[in-house]
């Protein structure tokens, strides 16, 4: 019976039964170390193969009644951090520490690990001197560094920092099917559908759209002074006159989407500048539309929450 009183059943393998038959075997008497101390739990009448109690064998555990248990962390965003605060302001105890709730743990699995604390009641104690060890290994004769090296030597009950994505702990250790397949996933929100305007401009990031801008002002302001230009040398020929800064930035607009436009092909440098205006419109809108064809195939949606 001292078996069930012992401090690794109580702390580690709690659910652990004990069966004790009495001198006839007429019955066999179920023990249980849950909850962390020696419990009857059934008796068990070999006659005619029933119970004494209709209940479960096995307890099922819901309260850890504050049992401490230590984490052996390092720093590895964004699966596990840690940072010391002021006493009392945290959510984790600190090993060997007579400070409140001095370390504040964050990462997601950190997270889960003070979820499952709170929800089963127990007590998170955080040893964070294996940021120099790492993973760490673990030897034959039953002993280690670094993380892994926490559990083998029972220094720790639990480690957290991605281990399941480094590959020499699958010599010697075994994951649940979830993890093997998926490993951890981040819990983030959904993006948004981005509002419509803002589909004109997704083709282009800023400082291309900064570039087309640029040239497409100093196209309406070249096209502006050769006609002034023009005008000057040949004022009045065929009622020509010279076009205002308004009417030259409608021309390069009405060119840069592939609308007609009068030229006046008495003056070479006319058909010159509109004619460098019209290359210049058909590579932007050619890219244009491609890129907006690109960027419209999936949803719209907002930049995607990367981590925690």
């Amino acid at each position: 019976m001292d078996i069930l009183t012992h401090s690794i059943v109580i702390n580690e393998i709690p659910l652990t039964l004990l069966l004790q038959p009495n001198d006839n075997s007429e019955w066999i008497c179920v023990w249980s170390a849950y909850p962390y101390e020696l419990h009857f739990r059934n008796r068990f009448f070999v006659g005619n193969l029933s119970f004494e109690y209709d209940k479960q064998i096995i307890p099922k555990i819901t309260d850890l009644n504050g049992l401490i248990v230590t984490g052996a962390f390092m720093g590895y965003p964004p699966y596990t951090h840690y940072a010391r605060v002021p006493s009392g302001s945290g959510n984790a105890q600190l090993f060997n520490s007579n400070e409140s709730r001095s370390i504040q743990l964050d990462g997601q699995e950190c997270l889960l690990i003070l979820e499952f604390c709170t929800r089963y009641n127990c007590t998170l104690t955080a040893r964070l001197d294996y940021d120099s060890g790492l993973w760490g290994k673990v030897f034959d004769n039953r002993t280690g560094t670094g993380l892994l090296g926490a559990l083998v030597m029972r220094e720790a009950n639990i480690s957290a920092a991605a281990l399941y994505l480094w590959t020499p702990p699958y010599k010697y250790t075994q994951y649940s099917p979830v993890i093997q397949m998926a490993t951890a996933m981040q819990i983030v929100p959904i993006p948004l559908p981005l509002p419509y305007w803002q589909t004109p401009i997704l083709p282009f990031p800023g400082y291309i759209w900064t570039y087309v801008m640029s040239s497409f002002s100093i196209a309406a302001v070249t096209l502006f002074l050769v006609n002034v230009v023009v005008t000057r040398i040949d004022s009045g020929v065929d009622g020509y006159g010279s076009l205002t800064i308004f009417d030259s930035i409608y021309a390069v607009f009405k060119i840069s989407v592939f609308q007609g436009v009068s030229i006046k092909t008495r003056f070479l440098s006319n058909i010159a500048v509109f004619t460098a205006i019209l290359c210049f419109a058909l590579n932007i809108g050619h890219l244009y539309c491609g890129e907006l064809n690109r960027a419209m195939l999936p949803d719209c949606l907002e930049n995607v929450l990367r981590a925690l």
